[in-house]
């Protein structure tokens, strides 16, 4: 009986499993909460473990190996650090509403204060960086 392959659906999902454990591994960074678009998930003051995202090099839609592992990291209701529209220098965390090959509609959790893709439109894959793991354990400021 020869090697059975393993391929079909699910190893884009495989794959891009394995390169997120490596990149959580290998590149994580804690960043301090500013502003309170977040609340009440995150605070000013809180601190959040990070990992960055694999790197997307144009603007355009996204498409095979590149959006199989973007969609499996980036999904709805996550949080996420990115370049904020129009001062790519600074970053900002937002919730995922939705992804698409196009880009990635954020929100933040609470509307009243919060800069999003209601004002901003869609975030282009490009500009989002970072995954938020979670709130490190500490007291709330």
């Amino acid at each position: 009986m020869g090697r059975r392959r393993w391929t079909g659906r699910w190893a884009g999902p495989v794959a891009a499993v394995a390169v997120a454990a490596a990149v959580v591994a290998a590149r994580r960074s804690v960043l301090r909460v500013h502003g309170l678009s977040m609340r009440p998930t995150l605070h000013e003051g809180d601190l959040v473990l990070t990992v960055p995202l694999p790197p997307v090099e144009d603007d355009g839609p996204l498409h095979g190996r590149a959006w199989d592992v973007r969609r499996t990291l980036v999904r709805p209701g996550a949080l996420v650090v990115l370049s904020e529209p129009g001062d790519r220098a600074h970053h900002i965390i937002k919730r995922v509403r939705t992804i698409t090959p196009d880009g990635v509609d954020v929100v933040g959790d609470d509307p009243g204060w919060s800069i999003d893709s209601r004002t901003f439109g869609t975030v282009p894959h490009r500009d989002v960086r970072r995954l938020v793991l979670g709130r490190l354990p500490g007291p709330r400021r």
